[in-house]
């Protein structure tokens, strides 16, 4: 019995044994998007006779995004309008453009390529993740003639609006 024993232990060191497990390791890179804008506010000035508004400066904004695939929207506090807090039924409609930036293969549909009212505008990119450094597109605001001089001249006060730009990914 002693010898098949050790036969037995013998063979079992010559075949070994032998376990396994495996150790698996994965990583995400979270998203990174971002939207700044320089030079806010822009201000416009208006002569009160209806002629086209002047504007002050442009702005930038900045996107950032490490996904492929992203859109920026924009929403308008008062339906693209610059309104008054003291005169109720005076608003002064403004249009809004952003450049078109061009950096490696992505493809931009903008919906703000040329001038328009702002509210539920989109700037789609696909295939376009940004450099590190994002991209900027440029913010121009003009202010068309009024219809009814009349009322604007008899508006005098400040006028704003605000409009929120965000960023997404899918």
């Amino acid at each position: 019995m002693k010898k098949l024993v050790a036969l037995a232990i013998v063979a079992f060191v010559a075949i070994g044994a032998s376990f396994a497990a495996d150790l698996v390791i994965n990583g995400s890179v979270a998203a990174a998007l971002s939207v700044a804008i320089t030079d806010s506010p822009i201000t416009v000035t208006l002569d009160g006779t209806g002629t086209s508004g002047g504007v002050d400066h442009t702005a930038t904004l900045n996107a950032k995004s490490n996904k492929k695939n992203w859109t920026i929207s924009f929403v308008s506090a008062n339906g693209g309008k610059l309104k008054s807090p003291t005169i109720t039924d005076v608003e002064i409609p403004y249009l809004l453009q952003a450049s078109t930036p061009a950096w490696g293969s992505a493809s931009v549909s903008n919906g703000l390529a040329t001038a328009v009212n702002p509210e539920g505008k989109t700037i789609v990119v696909t295939n376009g993740k940004t450099p590190r450094v994002g991209v900027n597109f440029t913010l121009t605001v003009t202010v068309p003639a009024q219809d009814d001089a009349a009322v604007l001249f008899e508006a005098a006060d400040d006028y704003t609006d605000t409009i929120t730009i965000s960023i997404t990914a899918p």
